[in-house]
């Protein structure tokens, strides 16, 4: 993933589904883009180039979206068939889930499931220690659980 090409798309929808708008995640990546070119050291090492990059597209998201409430995380047992029942949901159902989802867990789960990143490089990212970042993931895991079954179950 260290290519431009490899990696560019994912960081865009990265952008897109924590700011639901295609203009405002543009704008981000290219203002994260322009300011890794401008500040970046000469030898930095191309994983690390990319972490900080979905870091700073991040903290721009989330500024742009200060004042919004997150919903609360929901508590409980995960059933065996969330996973999959996450990976065969329709892609906009999906995301609009995803995007309600309180950070850090929209951010870890979207970057887990989406883009199928390492749950140690996530962590990294979110500045979070192992456990918490497996309690945040948990967390989203059951909320799109929760939500994508209590939408099939309301649908007539």
């Amino acid at each position: 993933m260290a290519d431009r090409d490899a990696w560019e798309h994912p960081l865009y929808r990265f952008a897109h589904l924590l700011l639901r708008d295609r203009e405002a995640a543009r704008k981000a990546v290219l203002e994260t883009l322009e300011a890794g070119v401008k500040k970046r050291p000469p030898h930095i090492d191309p994983e690390r180039l990319i972490m900080l990059q979905f870091r700073d597209v991040r903290r721009r998201a989330l500024k742009s979206q200060s004042g919004i409430p997150a919903a609360p995380t929901p508590k409980g047992e995960l059933p065996a068939d969330a996973e999959m029942a996450a990976r065969g949901a329709d892609a906009e159902k999906l995301e609009s889930v995803l995007y309600a989802l309180p950070e850090p867990g929209r951010t870890a789960y979207a970057l887990l499931l989406l883009d199928a990143l390492e749950s140690e490089w996530i962590a990294k990212m979110l500045g979070l220690a192992q456990a918490e970042f497996a309690e945040v993931v948990q967390g989203a895991r059951l909320a799109v659980h929760q939500a994508l079954t209590s939408r099939v179950e309301a649908a007539p």
